[in-house]
């Protein structure tokens, strides 16, 4: 059973959620607020769009982990 549920600030990336449970165990969440930013570099020709480059912010890439 849940015996204290505590959010907590964790700036500047985001917040912190600490469960603890009645046998003594707890669970620690860290949930991480990430800007990412992405731009395509294209070309318009009768309607179609032709995409030339395409670049993200390596920041925003999933980790693998």
């Amino acid at each position: 059973m849940v015996e204290s549920v505590r959010v907590y600030l964790n700036p500047p990336t985001g917040r912190e959620v600490h469960i603890e449970f009645t046998d003594g165990t707890a669970l620690a969440i860290e949930i991480d607020i990430a800007a990412s930013v992405s731009g395509r570099y294209y070309r318009t020709n009768q309607g179609d769009i032709e995409v030339i480059q395409e670049r993200r912010d390596p920041a925003s890439e999933p980790s693998g982990t």
